[in-house]
């Protein structure tokens, strides 16, 4: 083998090997920047999920007001006109009325 043979070997081994290094280094990069990208979209999902988590939360203390005795006597009284059983209440009848058609208001007489 002539020197001249074995510097081209050299050669190709050399080229070929800063080819493989590059595409290594490439591949590693790639990987770097799927992951970087993957760990966005986690963070943005798990910001969501406390977003959706405080919102339950607020939900759930408004059904307890919502369903809360206090809270449905006074949206009866108020939107309805219902009265209590047992709170006073005073009917007036109006003259020329027709039967059956009273006003009932909350009062003590």
């Amino acid at each position: 083998m002539t020197p001249h043979r074995r510097n081209r070997g050299a050669w190709t081994g050399f080229v070929l090997g800063m080819v493989a290094l590059l595409a290594s280094l490439w591949l590693v990069a790639w990987r770097q920047n799927r992951t970087r990208d993957a760990m966005g979209v986690i963070d943005e999902m798990e910001r969501q999920i406390a977003l959706l988590r405080a919102e339950e939360a607020e939900l759930r203390v408004r059904i307890q007001r919502l369903e809360s005795r206090a809270y449905v006597v006074v949206e009866a009284r108020t939107r309805l006109g219902m009265i209590a059983p047992g709170t006073d209440r005073l009917v007036l009848l109006l003259p020329g009325s027709v039967a059956g058609d009273t006003f009932a208001l909350e009062g003590r007489p």
